[in-house]
């Protein structure tokens, strides 16, 4: 087998970083547990911002508790917090990791992640395209087909993680699997 293929465990700082993540998303879950509680319903679209789940006041208006109450200017070069600060991290880390190794430089090949900035650019319209109109329910009323083509996404989706040996796809790929459960989730509910 080869070495390029072969896991490794994460880093001491991947796993900070895991860590801090897993909090934060507790820390939102928790938000909105609460908000919920105080009467706010929980929508089916996603903030353009951060992704995080919308929430609905009792008077109509749209709420993001990451946004809100987590997220300011000083999160800007955290990697829990900012995605595009993750990804730099991590770049340095591989970057960092290919450098200390014993592999001649002309044998180090760069992933190509053409196919996973398409499917990310599809997640970054997801939000917008959770919303099923009512004509839309009357031409198939059980969704079955919207909901099968997600189910694709999905599982084409693990296929590649299970593969992928790049942080920042795997990153990009998690992130799509996210979107896709919801988006199935959300078809269920409007079928």
């Amino acid at each position: 087998m080869d070495s390029d293929h072969e896991w490794e465990p994460p880093s001491d700082a991947e796993r900070k970083l895991l860590q801090a993540r897993r909090d934060r998303s507790d820390k939102i879950s928790k938000l909105m547990g609460d908000y919920l509680l105080k009467g706010y319903k929980m929508l089916a679209n996603s903030c353009q911002e951060c992704g995080t789940i919308l929430l609905q006041s009792r008077e109509g208006t749209l709420y993001c508790v990451a946004c809100s109450e987590l997220d300011s200017d000083a999160d800007k070069d955290d990697p829990v917090t900012n995605e595009a600060a993750a990804m730099a991290q991590a770049r340095e880390h591989q970057m960092a990791s290919v450098t200390s190794t014993t592999i001649p430089s002309s044998r180090v090949a760069v992933p190509c992640l053409e196919t996973v900035n398409v499917c990310t650019n599809a997640t970054s319209i997801l939000p917008q395209a959770s919303f099923v109109s009512r004509e839309l329910k009357a031409v198939d009323a059980g969704g079955q087909k919207y909901i099968t083509e997600v189910i694709e996404k999905l599982d084409w989706s693990v296929h590649e993680l299970k593969h992928s040996h790049n942080v920042e796809q795997s990153i990009q790929l998690c992130h799509l699997i996210r979107s896709c459960a919801e988006a199935v989730t959300s078809l269920k509910a409007a079928f």
